[in-house]
């Protein structure tokens, strides 16, 4: 009896850690600040490249860039699996969103910092496009119930309301949307230690392997 006990909270436990991991992912592709890319990337070149010509140019590319990227996820996913692709994603975010802010705070408007700051721009595209963006939502569904996805679905929406409206507003306030963009880059950085110690890797385990993985971590 002793033992069903236990079993029973180990279960129970496992499940919210779960949960946790599907709303810590589901808001995390929103804070890694693809938005602030997506809806602001045109005024960023714009701030970095004046031409105007060139600049609506870089934006059409910005966005087929990530279109692009989606294409090959499929082919990528077989090799190398889902957390090292979240993984993957988060590191690059961290270093391109902070490498951003820099640019933005440090370096005066000049040639580098515009070939710097596109240059992130795109790898930043190109990285969301084959791993946070799609691999999130195929991962969330493999380790929680179908019940719980439109919860982590109106986290992910949540972030995207914060990011959306703040960004602007605080940029305006502190002065330079550049040091902004170390907000999103701290917060890539803490998921890093989070992704280590609580996603699993899913590929090819059957349900009942997931679950057993998971109750490894709180036991």
């Amino acid at each position: 009896m002793v033992t069903t006990n236990e079993d029973g909270e180990t279960s129970s436990k496992s499940r919210k850690l779960c949960i946790f991991v599907a709303v810590h992912l589901a808001v995390l592709q929103q804070m890694c600040g693809v938005n602030v890319v997506v809806l602001y990337g045109g005024g960023i070149i714009n701030k970095a490249v004046p031409n105007v010509t060139t600049s609506k140019w870089l934006q059409l590319v910005l966005i087929a860039t990530q279109f692009a990227a989606c294409l090959g996820t499929s082919l990528i996913l077989k090799k190398i699996g889902r957390k090292s692709l979240l993984q993957l994603g988060t590191l690059i975010s961290f270093v391109v969103l902070t490498i951003i802010g820099l640019a933005f705070v440090v370096m005066d408007n000049n040639t580098a910092q515009q070939v710097l700051v596109i240059v992130s721009l795109y790898i930043f595209m190109i990285s969301f496009g084959f791993t946070l963006g799609p691999v999130v939502w195929l991962y969330i569904p493999e380790i929680v119930p179908a019940r719980i996805v439109p919860y982590t679905t109106l986290s992910n929406w949540a972030g995207a309301s914060i990011t959306i409206i703040l960004f602007p507003i605080l940029g305006t306030a502190i002065g330079s949307s550049g040091y902004l963009f170390f907000i999103f880059s701290l917060w890539c950085l803490l998921s890093l230690g989070v992704n280590h110690k609580y996603v699993i890797e899913t590929m090819g385990k059957t349900e009942r392997q997931i679950k057993r993985d998971f109750d490894r971590l709180v036991n």
